[in-house]
């Protein structure tokens, strides 16, 4: 399954969110995320692992108001791009879904970032032994 793809999300409403936030926390009715997608895929098909449907969810290709065919997978959902003409695609350098009311998602980025960072930090700069007397 095809994985040169990236997210990024944008959100109808900033109330009740922190002006200085580095993410956008995914909630189904106000967070709408964009999967870019950076190469086609041989099979027409991308997996898109962190993005769960609801009844409710939409995805279209931006820039369109073609809708593209999903369906739910063991992680995620799975896009198919099969049937939407190369000449309706916007730009021939990467694909662009909007994805809109996703299920809701508490996953937060910047713990997985401070975790790793944390493991490095005492991997790599242990703290080293005075041998000097006293």
């Amino acid at each position: 399954m095809f994985k040169f793809f990236r997210y990024t999300s944008s959100v109808r409403s900033e109330e009740g969110l922190p002006s200085l936030r580095v993410f956008n926390p995914q909630n189904t009715e106000n967070t709408i995320i964009y999967a870019w997608i950076l190469k086609y895929p041989d099979d027409n098909k991308v997996a898109l692992p962190s993005v769960h449907l609801t009844k409710k969810t939409r995805i279209t290709l931006v820039g369109t108001n073609i809708k593209v065919r999903k369906e739910r997978a063991a992680k995620g959902c799975i896009v198919d791009l099969s049937e939407i003409h190369w000449t309706q695609f916007p730009s021939k350098d990467a694909i662009v879904l909007k994805i809109e009311f996703a299920a809701k998602s508490n996953h937060n980025p910047l713990k997985i970032l401070h975790r790793n960072h944390q493991h490095h930090h005492r991997r790599h700069h242990q703290p080293e032994e005075d041998d000097s007397e006293i």
